[in-house]
């Protein structure tokens, strides 16, 4: 990456697709030690233009890096076709995020911390080994698109049920035996389209 890449106050993405050498800040800012790392991601997160991130198909990244929690203004994350197994508690300080999807991982547990994300509102999990969400998250009220596709959940996490924003929920291909009783409570206005 070039070192100008500072100068793009007004940046809106920054997508590293298809670049198996990158994966984390570029060289010349890391020479810096981590002031210099802070500064060069403060500078993409005073964008005043909501910022998003985009890694896929990275086979050496394996964590997602620390960085990415210094970008403050991120309001989208894509972390797709990579060995990652984990995200970091620290996922929490990222309060303008609005979409997340971490998908075709290798993902078996998400963060509670992401509860505090509550301008969350779409959220594709697809194609990971997750069997439960975090408690926490029945604060994420302004959900409008989940997809837990393709994991090995047994049952459908009780907290869908307080998303009242809900209207796209993906369930396919895991190991569910029926659908919950209080899915027939939920009300009329909330169209739901239930895959499962």
């Amino acid at each position: 990456m070039p070192r100008n890449i500072n100068n793009l106050k007004r940046m809106k993405d920054l997508m590293a697709t298809g670049n198996p050498n990158l994966s984390g800040p570029p060289q010349w800012v890391v020479a810096q030690g981590m002031p210099g790392i802070r500064s060069f991601y403060d500078i993409l997160s005073q964008a005043e233009i909501s910022l998003s991130l985009e890694i896929t198909n990275q086979a050496s990244c394996s964590v997602v890096p620390p960085e990415i929690y210094f970008l403050t203004s991120l309001t989208a994350l894509t972390i797709s076709h990579c060995p990652v197994d984990n995200i970091q508690d620290e996922v929490g300080m990222l309060l303008c995020l609005t979409a997340l999807e971490v998908s075709h991982c290798y993902l078996k547990k998400l963060p509670s911390m992401l509860s505090k994300c509550l301008s969350m509102t779409s959220m594709n999990l697809q194609d990971n080994a997750l069997s439960s969400l975090p408690i926490g998250w029945c604060e994420l009220t302004n959900m409008n698109s989940l997809s837990l596709a393709q994991n090995r959940f047994e049952l459908v996490p009780p907290c869908i049920q307080y998303f009242m924003f809900l209207s796209w929920f993906d369930m396919c291909d895991n190991f569910l035996a029926s659908i919950p009783s209080w899915y027939e409570h939920i009300k009329p206005s909330n169209y739901i389209t239930f895959h499962l």
